[in-house]
């Protein structure tokens, strides 16, 4: 599928896509957003990855809760259970502000939860979000190398 580092960005909303997009590509290291429209196509997508259909995973995966057909949840759940992608950071990016969504997203796997704004200078946060969640992640990695 991709050769170049990508993100895939699982959300149903066009507008909400467009900000994530402009926000990388506003940064210094601005990246292609593949796009999964649903939880099911997530999930399908995932696993297809996963089964080696892609020489490179995404770098970082964006998931919208709130999601047709299969809700955000479900996805982070499904991430969880294939081990090629245990080393891809998770972003939340939700319009929820339930600090039990953030605690069950983040119990189900998530490194970063990022609530949407309503102003556009906000989104661009995001650079530094994913930099949590990278460090996030390979904090986790390298913990569960040693158990």
């Amino acid at each position: 599928m991709k050769k170049e580092p990508w993100i895939l960005a699982v959300e149903d909303s066009d507008s909400d896509v467009y900000l994530i997009q402009r926000a990388l590509d506003e940064s210094s290291n601005p990246k292609e957003i593949v796009r999964a429209r649903d939880g099911e196509q997530a999930i399908s997508l995932i696993r297809e990855l996963a089964d080696g259909g892609s020489e490179v995973l995404p770098e970082l995966i964006f998931i919208d809760l709130n999601l047709p057909r299969v809700d955000g949840f479900e996805v982070l759940e499904q991430i969880q259970k294939q081990a090629a992608f245990r080393a891809v950071p998770l972003v939340v990016v939700t319009s929820s502000q339930q600090e039990a969504d953030k605690q069950l997203a983040m119990d189900r796997g998530a490194d970063a939860y990022f609530v949407k704004p309503l102003e556009f200078s906000r989104y661009r946060e995001l650079p530094n979000i994913m930099d949590q969640a990278r460090d996030t992640r390979s904090k986790k990695v390298a913990a569960s190398s040693c158990s």
